[in-house]
């Protein structure tokens, strides 16, 4: 084991003035680096012998620095994972543990096991910066905040000390998989406190992710409704998502009345709003998917009126999406991969040959579908597109989405020469889900406020460049039907908390770029730098179920919740703090900025990461801008360069968990001695 002294308040010089005097410090320990000749031992393998059918192995292999422990699966007879145990000759305090990892289909899970026996389980997610495939992760682990436990004493609380770590690699993201995950540096700290330094260097944004009004849509489901479209632009949004209804706009062959949408077109336009327009469902004028002549009659016909509405509305900037979670139960009879690939395909040349300058998404998915997904790709589905859709509902947070999104950029990674970016175009949460008072409940339409918002958040972090939020207005008024309670507002238009969320962050936002993400302590903890021309403002909050934590910050910032309302900051022995709560849901801090050259991050403002690839802007073409402006970027096109995540995990690969380790403070002295004996 190593151990060292850290000091945990700071990141900066400017910093130091601000936080002194500095909070407790914490002490690290390196687990092990898996540097030595033995390593991986004395790690030991295993293979989930209560979920029979796994196997796999543990060898040396690449890390994130150096050498790390390659831990083997394969899951094609079955079996839920394959682990990595340490058990400690000496056991250690520990509230604390980090790691670097490396995979992509499947979860990384952590264990300790404590002095009584328990087991305690942390299910870890992927951060929201390290959403590539192929880069190196860091995870910080709370220990406080297990996912599960049993044996010992079976509370669920950490009794110290620990007497042994699993590194887990499980949980497949789709059945039958087989490959490696890397782990590396695993590192223990006895305590570590929560701070956000706003004037430290962040890990960079997304390429093109300055701007989010550019990139944030919302579901409808009218062609005429001004009372609903005030409403949406006064909240932030650029875009709305509509359904075009092929029965609906070809009543007699060859004959298109696109006339409800000339009026949604022209009164978003008035409202500075612009079109996502679905080509979708089928038209009883000609024959089914399962009927003979579905290829040679009713995919001509469909991408007929695809073309015909594309150079209908051409120069008006609309965005198309071919079809409605195909994969789901909107392609009659059941989905087959094959006949919707025939239909998208011709419809997205048919989309580019009306309006060349058009974008075009294939269907999103419901749900991260790697199988769909793979069968619809090999059946030519994506031919043409400028991107690939998905519907990532959940009803956790929306941090949880970024393994799935990396398994689905590597999926197209291995399907395309240039991949193109994933598209977002449908993602909500429902109140009704929360709670047994049904979707009216205070309490229930409370916590869809704070996944709206933690969605939106999230989804800006992952870098989509269109994020659709499903939808405006609730759909009916029964509190016991779930899809009646989606909307951000009231069947009634009445305001619920989730709109008020959105305005809050969209106006935290406004005049402010993305610039990239603030360390705190935990990854469970999340804080995402916006910066503008004089002032810079943090997003601030935590994905640990049921979490309450005091963040030291700057005493010069100021806080308000997701909603808007003021969040008091406390200062004791001269540390000032504020409370991020899991269920409360995100803080926006505000901290004016630094003059020039005491100030890490204000030279990034606006750009958003650069990458190998270049920026994948948004929709509508906005990315970095200036600091205190939106747009500048270039948007996507035909030619998209796919995630545009590859230099922010660029970055982390570099140097894997060392430099999460720097960012936390890793540069002071260490002390050094070994677990192994020699």
């Amino acid at each position: 084991m190593r151990s060292s002294t850290l000091g945990l308040s700071c990141l900066g010089a400017a910093c130091l003035v601000l936080l002194a005097p500095s909070i407790a410090a914490a002490t690290e320990s390196t687990l092990d680096d898996f540097e030595s000749a033995a390593s991986p031992a004395p790690w030991v393998f295993s293979n989930g012998a209560e979920f029979p059918g796994a196997t796999g192995s543990l060898t040396s292999g690449p890390g994130a620095v150096g050498r790390g422990a390659a831990l083997a699966y394969d899951f094609t007879q079955g079996g839920q994972y394959v682990a990595m145990t340490l058990t400690l000759p000496v056991p250690i305090t520990a509230t604390a543990l980090g790691f670097s990892a490396k995979m992509s289909g499947v979860h990384a899970v952590l264990r300790v096991v404590d002095t009584t026996g328990q087991t305690l389980q942390y299910e870890v997610a992927r951060p929201l910066e390290s959403a590539g495939p192929d880069a190196w992760f860091a995870d910080v682990v709370d220990l406080s905040a297990p996912s599960g436990q049993w044996g010992g004493a079976g509370d669920g609380v950490v009794h110290q000390p620990i007497t042994a770590v699993s590194l887990l690699a499980g949980n497949a993201l789709q059945s039958g998989l087989k490959g490696v995950a890397g782990f590396d540096t695993v590192v223990a700290w006895d305590q570590l406190p929560a701070t956000l330094d706003p004037y430290g260097p962040p890990l960079p944004a997304p390429a093109g992710s300055g701007d989010l009004a550019s990139r944030l849509a919302v579901n409808v489901h009218f062609t005429s409704d001004d009372a609903a479209l005030d409403i949406i632009q006064a909240a932030g949004f650029s875009r709305v998502r509509m359904d075009l209804g092929w029965g609906g706009v070809e009543q007699q062959k060859g004959v298109y009345d696109l006339s409800a949408f000339d009026g949604l077109v022209g009164s978003l336009a008035a409202r500075g709003l612009k079109l996502h327009l679905i080509l979708d469902y089928f038209n009883t004028l000609y024959p089914a998917p399962s009927d003979p002549g579905y290829a040679a009659s009713t995919v001509p016909a469909f991408a007929a009126v695809a073309k015909a509405t594309a150079a209908h509305f051409a120069g008006k900037g609309i965005t198309y999406e071919v079809w409605n979670e195909e994969n789901g139960g909107f392609w009659p009879p059941a989905a087959n991969a094959a006949q919707y690939a025939e239909l998208c395909s011709a419809a997205i040349a048919a989309v580019h040959a009306g309006d060349a300058s058009a974008l075009v998404t294939t269907g999103g998915l419901a749900g991260f579908d790697p199988v769909f997904l793979e069968a619809m790709l090999d059946a030519g589905a994506g031919a043409g597109a400028d991107a690939v859709g998905v519907h990532p509902y959940r009803q956790g947070g929306g941090e949880s989405a970024s393994d799935d999104l990396a398994f689905m950029r590597a999926t197209l990674a291995g399907a395309y020469a240039t991949p193109p970016p994933v598209w977002d175009t449908e993602w909500g949460y429902s109140s009704q889900w929360y709670g047994d008072a049904g979707g009216h409940d205070p309490g229930a339409r409370a916590i869809q406020a704070q996944r709206v918002s933690r969605e939106l958040l999230s989804a800006w972090a992952l870098g989509f460049p269109l994020e659709v939020y499903y939808d405006i207005r609730d759909d009916g008024t029964d509190p016991t039907n779930a899809e009646h309670n989606f909307g951000l507002v009231q069947n009634d238009y009445s305001d619920k908390p989730a709109i008020v969320a959105v305005r809050t962050l969209t106006r935290a936002a406004a005049g402010r770029s993305f610039t990239g993400f603030l360390p705190v302590g935990f990854t469970s903890m999340h804080a995402e730098l916006l910066v503008g021309a004089s002032d810079r403002v943090v997003a601030l909050w935590s994905d640990a179920p049921g979490s309450v934590t005091p963040v030291a910050v700057p005493a010069s910032g100021t806080a308000i919740d997701m909603l808007g309302a003021p969040v008091p900051l406390t200062s004791q022995g001269g540390v000032t703090t504020v409370t991020v709560s899991e269920v409360a849901g995100p803080v926006f801090l505000t901290f004016p900025n630094l003059p020039m050259g005491n100030d890490a991050g204000a030279g990034d403002a606006g750009d958003g990461g650069a990458g190998d690839g270049g920026p994948e802007g948004s929709v509508d073409g906005g990315g970095g801008g200036s600091a205190g402006t939106s747009g500048g970027g270039t948007g996507a096109s035909h030619s998209a360069s796919g995630c545009g995540c590859q230099t922010m995990d660029g970055a982390v690969a570099t140097s894997g968990f060392a430099a999460i380790l720097a960012l936390l403070g890793a540069s002071a002295r260490r002390r050094s001695r070994r677990w192994r004996a020699r």
